[in-house]
């Protein structure tokens, strides 16, 4: 890992679904303390390129040009390697398993950093530690899914949509929750 590099970079990235090129040669950067915002309208590709910044692939997509973290290839990182690196936050988490949150909170812990406890408080979701992750609500899962990435303990935060499904007091909240997060 190359210290001096920024978190994220973009190299000519090019991305295309359906025949529709959404990206085409992107070239960017996020050093450490910055936070951008992708803003575009519905289907425009925002998703799209969070997932491809991601290093998660899509049978889908055709793309050109390369994605960086610390420096090197996103696709040279083995998934444990990656996942100390950068997390994500899909625009709706889906889970498969029935489990309780804190447990879910507990195996996503790579480099122990944050306490998952106080994540959990901190984005009011505390009372749903012992909760099923298959019974909660869309805005709870949410807030969940947001302790999932920030316990992970990656520097690199992508999160799409980070307050979906949030009604408006909770949505001010996690944008104040993510306004405070420590750099890395």
């Amino acid at each position: 890992m190359n210290q001096g590099a920024p978190l994220i970079e973009v190299r000519a990235l090019t991305l295309a679904a359906a025949g529709r090129t959404l990206v085409q040669a992107l070239d960017w950067r996020a050093s450490v303390g910055e936070r951008w915002c992708v803003i575009g309208r519905n289907a425009a590709g925002k998703s799209t390129l969070l997932r491809a910044l991601a290093g998660i692939g899509e049978a889908v997509l055709q793309r050109g040009g390369h994605v960086l973290w610390h420096g090197r290839v996103s696709t040279d990182w083995p998934a444990a390697d990656a996942a100390s690196v950068r997390a994500f936050l899909p625009q709706q988490p889906s889970d498969r398993f029935p489990i309780a949150v804190l447990r879910l909170l507990d195996l996503c812990t790579v480099r122990p950093r944050h306490d998952a406890r106080a994540l959990l408080a901190a984005l009011d979701a505390a009372p749903l530690a012992a909760r099923n992750v298959l019974e909660l609500s869309g805005g709870e899962r949410q807030r969940v899914a947001l302790a999932q990435c920030a316990v992970q303990g990656a520097p690199l935060l992508l999160l799409d949509e980070p307050v979906a499904f949030q009604d408006p007091a909770h949505q001010l909240q996690v944008a104040q929750w993510l306004a405070t997060l420590e750099d890395h």
